[in-house]
């Protein structure tokens, strides 16, 4: 999202996306193989895709995933530094929510609300990446 000098536009959100975008920021091309414990757990399995093939969500309580969360998105940050904002939000058709103990755990503790998963990773990112 290139600033338009002409017209005075201010580059307001960093690459890779305006929104919806955690799914482009720890991809599974890159971290998959390595790091499968950062997508949802579902009977059993770590997938980034549910049955249908839609995309599967992230193990969101796993601390790990924070961290390489914050790297990535300081990395986009440097490289667009008018930037304000990055999106590391859930992807538009997210299907399969994490049945790990702990996001389970989570989600009971704040009223049966899937989106408590989000709320306390985005609080996690933003706090390691604060004082930045």
């Amino acid at each position: 999202y290139p600033a338009n000098e002409k017209y005075g536009e201010e580059l307001i959100f960093s690459p890779p996306t305006r929104c919806h975008g955690l799914f482009q920021i720890v991809t599974p091309a890159k971290y998959f193989k390595s790091n499968p414990e950062f997508w949802a757990l579902q009977n059993g399995k770590r997938t980034h895709r549910d049955k249908k093939g839609l995309t599967a969500d992230y193990c969101l309580t796993n601390k790990k995933l924070a961290e390489v969360t914050a790297k990535e998105c300081r990395e986009f940050l440097k490289k667009n530094p008018t930037a304000r904002y990055i999106s590391i939000q859930e992807g538009d058709f997210t299907k399969g929510y994490c049945n790990c103990a702990p996001c389970e755990k989570l989600v009971k503790e704040c009223g049966n609300k899937e989106s408590a998963r989000w709320v306390f990773f985005a609080n996690r990112v933003a706090k390691i990446l604060k004082d930045e």
